[in-house]
């Protein structure tokens, strides 16, 4: 019955063993036979003691098989353990390794080179390294190779490899030289991505020479730029200097979102009027310099030209774009090209003061079309006010240069609304308390556009005060009696009569005996006696 037994367990054992566990036990029985004497004794021959003797040899042998085969269990779940940390430690490694042979193919790669790639392991085995680094960076890897190659020391390097084909990503190579099982030179690999950085490094460079507004170049940049074409070989160099006008009134009248709009049209003329090589910076708050190397005689003042022409059809906020330039050439190394961009500034301030009078008209005329468009500043208004104001100006015996600047009064006096709510100015139902501190704030606003500019700079004091009383209790700062301008108070009472005349969509037109009866009512208080007096000897004659 264990006979039987026996053979059964020998049948299952011999099912279980591997093709490996077959061939060691053959190579056993063919050690045995070669043996020349026999390894046991014919059994039969064998004493009771001597097979008790056996059987404990064979029982112990039987142990030790099976500790040995725990053991080598033992080893495989280790060997397995390994695999598995070489797995992590080398597949899923934050940056990539591969190693290379001599030739340049790649022998082995992990799964995060190929993630970075965006391609398989298999297309990169046995593949040229060469066929995934960018075609303007490959030098860049030749020249790495050979020093490695040469010197037998570690290298670094940083260039651009493909991914997915059509895209690149910034690595960081180090490589180093070995050699493999077999003596053969291979280069183990390691590759890390350095996109982000690469990008913070342009975008810290860009910035160092760029302007951050218009995206122009700098004044740092231009002045080595400067240093650098300042050679025979450049020559003739045109040096074109250049202020954006009435960025000071744009930015107080309109707010600096508009100002810095107004930069950029300009920055765009410019870019638009020049060559690919001609170099654009901005120099200053208002100011931009042109550098033009190796340009022909009969381009220097078409570039000029061009910019002139296509000022003409830029405007923002209603003002047209306006540049005041001035041209200077360096053609000969007798002077220096920091000598010629002074002789350029200087011609651009002679051009700017040429067309200040000419700039004048068209920026006052920008300014009340914009005003006229939010509020009921019309230019019915302004003659109305202009007729009343020029009657008190004559009667009360003021020149013709007053009388002059008491009508550009007129045309500026509520300049400062351009820049409150159109849905305040136009509103028909009266204002609430807090509407009217928000209408209050005009005359100040007005003073800091005036004064933004040169040709309008003169009125200010009078825009500021063309809404005080003659009791001191108007606005914004409460001067009363003659502190307030004769042109301020002829002003008032004007703005006064027109609207009360002419009526509003809120308010309607009084009859000529009530504003006679008001005018009277308010001399003292609101309005200066005396010109109240003179008006209402005008209306008197007048009638």
């Amino acid at each position: 019955m264990i006979s039987l037994k026996n053979k059964e367990i020998s049948m299952v054992n011999r099912k279980k063993r591997s093709k490996g566990a077959i061939e060691l036990r053959k190579q056993a029985e063919d050690k045995i036979r070669q043996n020349a004497a026999p390894v046991v004794k014919d059994p039969m021959d064998l004493s009771p003691e001597e097979t008790l003797q056996m059987l404990h040899e064979l029982q112990v042998h039987q142990i030790e098989l099976e500790l040995q085969n725990e053991e080598l269990r033992r080893a495989y779940v280790a060997l397995d353990t390994i695999r598995e940390r070489y797995f992590d430690l080398y597949d899923l490694a934050p940056v990539g390794y591969c190693t290379i042979r001599e030739n340049g193919l790649i022998l082995e790669a992990n799964l995060t080179v190929a993630a970075l790639l965006d391609v398989s392991r298999n297309e990169m085995v046995n593949q040229p390294i060469s066929r995934f680094i960018l075609k303007e960076d490959q030098d860049i890897y030749y020249f790495h190779r050979k020093r490695l190659v040469e010197t037998a020391a570690p290298q670094i390097c940083e260039l651009r490899m493909i991914r997915a084909g059509t895209q690149y990503v910034w690595v960081r190579l180090d490589a180093t030289a070995v050699r493999d099982e077999s003596g053969a030179t291979v280069f183990r690999v390691t590759l890390s991505d350095i996109t982000e950085r690469k990008k913070a490094d342009e975008k810290i460079c860009y910035l160092s020479f760029h302007d951050n507004l218009t995206g122009l170049y700098n004044r740092a940049y231009l002045e080595e730029e400067m240093k650098r074409l300042n050679t025979e070989r450049q020559l003739p160099i045109g040096v074109i200097m250049v202020d954006l006008n009435g960025l000071k009134l744009v930015n107080d009248t309109y707010g600096h979102v508009a100002g810095d709009k107004m930069l950029n049209a300009a920055a765009s003329v410019l870019q638009k009027s020049c060559r690919k090589e001609d170099i654009i910076a901005r120099w200053g708050g208002d100011e931009f310099v042109i550098l033009l190397p190796q340009i022909r005689k009969a381009d220097e003042s078409a570039v000029c030209e061009r910019i002139k022409d296509k000022c003409r059809h830029v405007y923002v906020e209603n003002v047209q774009l306006s540049m005041a330039l001035g041209l200077s050439i360096l053609d000969s190394m007798e002077k220096s090209l920091e000598t010629t961009l002074n002789e350029a500034e200087g011609y651009m301030y002679q051009q700017k003061f040429a067309q200040v009078q000419s700039g004048r008209g068209y920026v006052l005329a920008a300014l009340l079309k914009t005003l006229g468009k939010k509020s009921f500043e019309t230019e019915a208004h302004e003659m109305n006010m202009q007729h009343v104001a020029l009657k008190i100006a004559v009667k009360a015996g003021l020149s013709d240069s007053e009388q002059s600047r008491l009508k550009l009064l007129i045309k500026l006096h509520d300049i400062g609304k351009i820049n409150l709510p159109k849905e305040i100015l136009c509103k028909k139902e009266p204002l609430s308390d807090d509407e009217w501190q928000v209408i209050k704030k005009h005359p100040e606003m007005g003073y800091r556009i005036a004064r933004a500019t040169v040709e309008f700079a003169h009125m200010a004091e009078d825009i500021l005060a063309h809404h005080e009383r003659w009791d001191g209790r108007g606005y914004p700062h409460g001067v009363q009696g003659k502190e307030i301008s004769l042109m301020a108070r002829i002003t008032s009472i004007a703005d006064a009569y027109e609207v009360m005349a002419n009526g509003r969509p809120y308010k309607k037109a009084m009859p000529e005996e009530k504003i006679i009866g008001e005018l009277k009512r308010c001399s003292g208080t609101q309005f200066d006696p005396e010109l109240v007096e003179i008006l209402l000897s005008v209306l008197d004659r007048d009638h």
